[in-house]
């Protein structure tokens, strides 16, 4: 298995490569409010 260029959507874990994704909370809400219009959620979420 390569793992030097992985494709987009490819997400199996390969322990050779040792790696992983990560994402910044305040960016999920972020995108929930202004990229997904995802009102409800999004004050669910911060306690509105």
């Amino acid at each position: 298995m390569e793992t030097s260029s992985p494709l987009p959507g490819n997400f199996i874990y390969d322990e050779t490569a040792n790696r992983s994704v990560c994402v910044h909370a305040g960016g999920i809400i972020a995108a929930l409010k202004y990229i997904y219009r995802a009102d409800r959620i999004h004050d669910e979420l911060l306690g509105k």
